[in-house]
């Protein structure tokens, strides 16, 4: 589903605000396929406890990711603009090492206020 957004948003298709929910819709679709993955490892009591476990953190690391970085981008529109910036920064040939320390400059710029 990512791979499809991105094309969807390379071809002009879909525009960068619309495609955040989706691609975080398709984070939390990975959670069901890790837990049907490590309901394969059943027949094994300990294999299945270490995979079930496994594929519980996963879930929840994606469950909470999506809980504070959805809200924190419908008030802010923070992915948004670093999405725009780093497609403008393709098209126009600036070095990925100069946007990223211009990103973190930023980032430390924003949490000193």
């Amino acid at each position: 589903m990512v791979q499809i957004t991105r094309h969807f948003f390379y071809f002009a298709v879909l525009e960068v605000r619309p495609a955040i929910p989706i691609i975080m819709g398709a984070n939390i679709g990975t959670s069901v396929t890790n837990t049907l993955v490590s309901l394969a490892q059943s027949g094994d009591r300990d294999q299945f406890r270490r995979a079930f476990a496994g594929a519980t953190v996963h879930d929840m690391f994606n469950w909470m990711s999506v809980l504070v970085l959805l809200p924190l981008e419908v008030i802010s529109g923070q992915s948004q603009y670093f999405s725009c910036v780093i497609q403008d920064s393709k098209q126009s040939n600036v070095d990925f090492v100069f946007f990223f320390f211009l990103v973190v400059f930023f980032s430390r710029t924003k949490s000193d206020k």
